[in-house]
């Protein structure tokens, strides 16, 4: 989620999707839009909220996203400015579409502590059109579960609410600690579906990506992490 989406000059070439706003509105979506379309506003898991933003968690994700070690597979910490900006878009995606990534909050504590959820990929790729499931945590937060527990639980919401047929997850080549997410969460990696992040230059470290996948049948047959 911190690389820019592609231009609107780009966008009448997309025979795959369409400009909506931010994002690519991708035709596998269009039966979750319309009046019939509940926003999901919350999941619950055993230790965590999962909400909608609020204005409040501005200085907690800003100084989350201008950390150095969490924003270390990203192409660049974000500006105050730029946090503010990227809580705009994702409630933009629920907005358009009832679901997206939702803020974290620890039951505990009430604590902000990330998000985690669903999002519709912004860019073509191979594997596009695409829901994605994605997740980015405060560094006090990391090594507590916290990452599996929620898209655990996002899964959940993709199968059973959103009747998805699969859900995606991507990540830089050298991000371990998230493919170990993945990986706890039952995704499958298959090295023909490498491919090379389209929004970042040729030549970039984080350029070469990997892709996990997990179907609604493999998710069923899935131990909960």
């Amino acid at each position: 989620m911190g690389l820019k989406p592609d231009s609107a000059s780009n966008a009448s070439s997309r025979p795959v999707a369409w400009r909506v706003g931010w994002l690519y509105w991708c035709p596998l979506m269009s039966r979750y839009t319309g009046e019939s379309m509940e926003p999901i506003l919350k999941l619950h898991s055993a230790r965590l909220l999962m909400r909608q933003w609020r204005d409040d968690d501005l200085p907690a994700f800003a100084a989350m996203c201008r950390d150095p070690q969490v924003m270390r597979y990203f192409p660049e910490p974000l500006s105050r400015l730029e946090s503010a900006a990227m809580i705009g878009r994702l409630r933009g995606h629920f907005a358009e579409l009832g679901f997206g990534f939702w803020a974290l909050e620890r039951k505990d504590t009430g604590e902000f502590i990330g998000f985690t959820g669903l999002h519709v990929v912004g860019f073509k790729a191979p594997f596009t059109p695409a829901v994605e499931i994605g997740w980015r945590l405060a560094r006090e937060h990391w090594g507590l579960g916290f990452a599996s527990e929620a898209a655990w639980t996002a899964l959940g919401c993709g199968f059973e609410r959103l009747k998805l047929d699969e859900i995606v997850s991507f990540t830089a080549v050298s991000n371990e600690p998230s493919q170990k997410v993945m990986q706890a969460i039952g995704m499958q990696y298959d090295e023909s579906d490498d491919f090379d992040h389209p929004n970042l230059p040729d030549g970039h470290p984080l350029k070469p990506h990997v892709l996990y996948r997990i179907s609604r049948e493999q998710w069923l047959n899935t131990l909960k992490p």
